[in-house]
């Protein structure tokens, strides 16, 4: 039996840890679903003056996201094609779905 969805969460925090570096307050990943590829983009907030940062996504965050789409469109039937993923430095994070014709 499959963990939990949520179970996912914490994996891709940690996942997002390595590919962000020191001195941050939040964390984006922007991911668009097109016919057959997961488009993932990453962005960072510099601590010290605010301005915003592209990231690189690691193959295992990026692998983390797309069984976060799998799973959320097979098990659940949530077939969003836009998402945003946003961790605070405080832990916090916040998941926003986009659905197609929205």
């Amino acid at each position: 039996m499959n963990d939990a969805i949520e179970t996912l969460y914490p994996q891709i925090a940690s996942a997002l840890m390595t590919c962000v570096p020191a001195g941050w307050t939040k964390v984006t990943i922007d991911m668009q679903v097109k016919p057959v590829v997961l488009v993932v983009k990453g962005y960072y907030t510099d601590e010290i003056d605010g301005s915003s940062h592209s990231l690189s996504v690691s193959k295992p965050l990026f692998a983390l996201l797309k069984t976060l789409h799998y799973r959320m469109k097979t098990e659940t039937h949530d077939n969003w094609d836009h998402a945003v993923y946003e961790l605070s430095r405080d832990g916090k994070f916040e998941l926003k779905l986009e659905y197609p014709n929205d």
